[in-house]
């Protein structure tokens, strides 16, 4: 999701963490990123929200999770971490 400013950014994260279906919010340069569970309706309640609040959103785009994205977040690192642990010490921690 891009919105007009970096204040309102980080204004905005609040009011998205508290919606129940948002799992995580992160900042990036360019917006944030919100991760919720596979319920599509929280995104009209989402722009409702930040409409509400005098947000403007410039864009939202959806994207699904990869597997690389899964596999970090189920075990904290990911598919290259796990391969160099293995060929340095011979087995995997």
């Amino acid at each position: 999701m891009h919105s007009s400013t970096n204040r309102q950014r980080q204004q905005s994260i609040p009011l998205i963490e508290s919606l129940p279906e948002v799992s995580k919010v992160g900042g990036t340069i360019n917006g944030l990123t919100v991760y919720f569970k596979e319920d599509f309706n929280i995104i009209t309640k989402l722009v409702d929200a930040l409409r509400l609040e005098g947000v403007q959103i410039v864009s939202i785009s959806l994207v699904k999770p990869t597997l690389d994205d899964v596999f970090i977040h189920y075990t904290g690192r990911g598919f290259g971490e796990v391969s160099q642990e293995t060929n340095t010490t011979g087995h995997s921690h």
